[in-house]
């Protein structure tokens, strides 16, 4: 299927083909600048919370390299009624949705003091695992669209918008999240960390 005429990529279509990348580049930043360090304050002791953020970090960015370059070849091979590349960008959406959730969840686990350091530790790595796993199976399919779909003398300006949304996501989200989480102050305020 070749890409449509240029006439058809305006620039109002070229920010909705970039929608995703608000919502996905401002979700990950804001769990990752906003969440994480309070989260981590749950787990790790003062000496070894930079570490722990470390070692998320890292997981984090390993498990992004290698599902994009997996999920990059099957969804250059897929065959769908959805096409290509959308069964991977429904699969994250969601997954990724039911992860973080799953921190909402880890909350309550992560403040019991019955706990051990190991299974805390565990639980938060196992979730910020899973949702990076999720975020990534639809992050990279999705950054294949604009040479799937936009025609070569557009792809510049596409790849334009693409970076400008999501640069508006992250800052939109860690905004949102930072007044949200200002207001969490322990376990008498938890609303205030699921909001967030």
């Amino acid at each position: 299927m070749s890409a449509p005429a240029e006439k058809n990529w305006s620039n109002i279509a070229l920010l909705r083909l970039s929608a995703m990348g608000f919502g996905v580049s401002g979700v990950y930043l804001a769990l990752d600048t906003m969440l994480l360090p309070v989260l981590v304050l749950a787990v790790a002791s003062e000496e070894l919370k930079n570490t722990f953020l470390g070692v998320l970090g890292f997981s984090g960015l390993l498990v992004a390299a290698l599902v994009q370059l997996l999920v990059g070849r099957l969804s250059d091979r897929t065959h769908s009624p959805l096409g290509r590349r959308i069964p991977y960008l429904l699969w994250g959406a969601i997954f990724s949705c039911v992860g973080i959730a799953g921190f909402g969840f880890a909350t309550r686990y992560l403040g019991s003091d019955n706990v051990s350091f190991a299974a805390k530790s565990t639980a938060l790595v196992g979730v910020w695992l899973f949702i990076q796993l999720n975020f990534n199976i639809a992050y990279g399919p999705y950054q294949a669209l604009i040479r799937d779909l936009v025609p070569v003398g557009r792809i510049g300006v596409a790849a334009s918008f693409k970076i400008l949304m999501d640069a508006a996501g992250a800052v939109a989200m860690i905004a949102v999240s930072g007044a949200l989480i200002g207001r969490y102050t322990g376990a008498d305020t938890i609303k205030w960390l699921w909001l967030t």
